[in-house]
């Protein structure tokens, strides 16, 4: 289990100046990085927007603070591309397991209503943490 806490806290802090043009810029970057990806971000009424590959979503990008969680098998490209964005990246093997934990009260920053009580932030995945926080 990988506590991210310390991820999201650090992009809590780079909130200001995290603006919807960086936003699209980081979808356009990470639209390059995985093979047929098509961005999913409907500005500016989506906190997160998504790159989609395969039918299946390979990021999210907040656009309320500058975090991403991706697909481990575009992580080193992502990561070269988004760092001088300022953007903090996680990854992820897969989107719907149970990997990581997170303090529900840090995460909330990342959410614009209070966070669900049906997901378990002490073993969640990237998929219950966008939906936690959509």
């Amino acid at each position: 289990m990988t506590d991210i806490t310390p991820q999201v806290t650090e992009a809590a802090l780079r909130c200001q100046g995290w603006t919807f043009e960086r936003v699209r810029a980081a979808l356009s970057v990470l639209a390059e990085v995985y093979s047929g990806a098509t961005v999913d971000w409907e500005e500016p009424d989506e906190d997160w927007g998504r790159v989609i590959s395969d039918g299946e979503p390979a990021a999210y990008i907040s656009a309320r603070c500058p975090i991403a969680f991706v697909r481990a098998d575009g992580e080193a490209a992502a990561q070269s591309v988004l760092t001088t964005l300022g953007v903090v990246v996680i990854s992820a093997r897969d989107f719907d397991a149970p990997s990581f934990r997170v303090d529900r009260h840090v995460l909330s920053r990342l959410s614009r209503r209070p966070l669900t009580e049906n997901v378990s932030y002490e073993r969640t995945s990237v998929n219950e943490i966008w939906w936690a926080t959509v």
